[in-house]
């Protein structure tokens, strides 16, 4: 029974090597994405804006210094994930104008 391994029982038997074939083109430029019209007054029709909680700088610590001081690790902002960039509040990051969410009752 010592020679009587098989290949799914014995952890000694390497499996075979998994490869991924990636196919790209050359020269293939990217298109921009165009602005919806009419578009969102607060980020212009972007979908981004500046990070509310980091300013911008894609990290917590320091927020006031251009460069992190020596020896300090950054700590990379939870809501833009270190991007400094976080989806617009008012139109959900689509770009486009949203009107007012909501009733109006009036005063009788």
């Amino acid at each position: 029974m010592a020679g009587d391994w098989t290949v799914m029982g014995n952890p000694w038997v390497p499996l075979p090597k998994r490869v991924l074939i990636v196919k790209t083109e050359a020269n293939v430029k990217r298109q921009p994405r165009p602005i919806p019209q009419p578009c969102c007054e607060v980020c212009g029709g972007h979908r981004r804006v500046k990070c509310w909680r980091c300013a911008g700088r894609g990290r917590t610590n320091c927020i006031e210094h251009v460069m992190l001081p020596d020896g300090a690790w950054p700590q990379w902002c939870e809501e833009c994930r270190g991007s400094g960039l976080a989806h617009c509040s008012r139109c959900l990051g689509t770009g486009e104008k949203r009107g007012v969410i909501g009733f109006h009752v009036p005063n009788s």
